[in-house]
């Protein structure tokens, strides 16, 4: 019963590290309309983000050696009395702690994808005002803490009327944006990233235009 109750807190304390250690991409895609104070709050969750993973990953060790460390049995290895019920469950309960771990711990990665690959696509050349040249602009932006966070804006752009194409690079912290002046303007853009909870720290002149 004590080894029971001590691989529950081992468990629980793997999952709950994972948790935490995933919130500062977790609070901006749950909490997308609360602006600044959701960026804010995940901010901070990112600082300590290194800390729980090693902490996570510290957990799960001790979790694998608690389930296959060696005991001392009183019957034959190898015969069903040789692995008992409680250590059985405790191997797979670790095992189904890493999977859960494992997704949340990679979650802004897949998240990323998953909302690139469902996001509005940008409006075509086609639609694009005759004799109106498209402008292209660089914008720094501040406040993105992972790849979830650039595969939020760049949905928000795409979104946007008038922007022909948008996309975010989260290692650059840039957004690169081509769009319709004649249907949205730079400042708009700005905007539409700052309604977010990001900020726009610096805009580069585009260095020509395509008609």
């Amino acid at each position: 019963m004590k080894d029971s109750a001590q691989n529950k807190r081992l468990l629980g304390g793997v999952m709950l590290a994972a948790v935490v250690a995933s919130l500062c991409c977790v609070i901006p895609l749950l909490f997308a309309g609360a602006g600044v104070t959701a960026i804010v709050v995940a901010g901070k969750f990112a600082i300590i983000r290194p800390y729980m993973l090693a902490l996570t990953g510290l957990l799960l060790l001790a979790g694998f050696y608690y389930a296959y460390r060696p005991i001392k049995v009183a019957c034959e290895p190898g015969s069903a009395c040789a692995t008992p019920a409680s250590r059985r469950r405790a191997r797979l309960g670790i095992w189904l702690a890493t999977a859960f771990a494992g997704l949340f711990v990679l979650s802004p990665y897949w998240s990323a994808a998953l909302i690139r690959s469902t996001a509005q696509k940008p409006n075509s050349p086609a639609l694009q005002t005759a004799g109106v040249p498209v402008e292209k602009t660089t914008l720094r932006i501040s406040n993105m803490v992972c790849e979830a966070c650039a595969a939020v804006i760049e949905n928000d752009l795409r979104a946007q009327a008038g922007v022909r194409s948008a996309r975010v690079i989260f290692s650059e912290s840039a957004a690169e944006v081509e769009y319709d002046p004649s249907q949205v303007s730079l400042p708009q853009i700005r905007r539409v990233i700052e309604k977010a909870g990001y900020q726009v720290a610096d805009t580069i002149p585009a260095s020509g235009k395509e008609g």
